[in-house]
């Protein structure tokens, strides 16, 4: 009686382990799936923003090379400037030794706006 006695309280502690090892395990699964969950949507919004920054480097770089092409055509448009204020000083200065009358608006330094317009 004693031996069927120990083996049913062996039998016991056998169960109880086996139930407190089966739902260890289920609760573990639980947390993996639960982290798998988290991972792939931590994947997803990866995905996204890399998308997003290859997008505003693409739009960055052309916003660069657009720069560069304005920057160049002002100072391909400053140097024409340049060039004209030069031939109207000269052709000022011949007019000059001409002694032919000039408006002075069109003297080198006396710029003015035109009449009847705004500011």
């Amino acid at each position: 009686m004693i031996l069927e006695f120990i083996t049913f309280v062996l039998f016991a502690i056998v169960l109880v382990l086996k139930y407190g090892t089966v739902t260890r395990i289920v609760r573990l699964k639980q947390l993996l799936r639960e982290a798998e969950g988290r991972c792939r949507k931590q994947r997803d919004t990866y995905r996204v923003f890399q998308a997003e920054r290859l997008a505003a480097e693409r739009e960055q770089t052309g916003l660069i090379r657009q720069r560069r092409i304005l920057n160049d055509e002002l100072t391909r448009i400053n140097t024409e400037l340049e060039l004209f204020k030069e031939e109207s000083r000269g052709m000022i200065q011949e007019l000059i030794g001409r002694n032919a009358t000039i408006d002075p608006t069109l003297m080198p330094g006396n710029e003015q706006e035109p009449e009847g317009s705004q500011p």
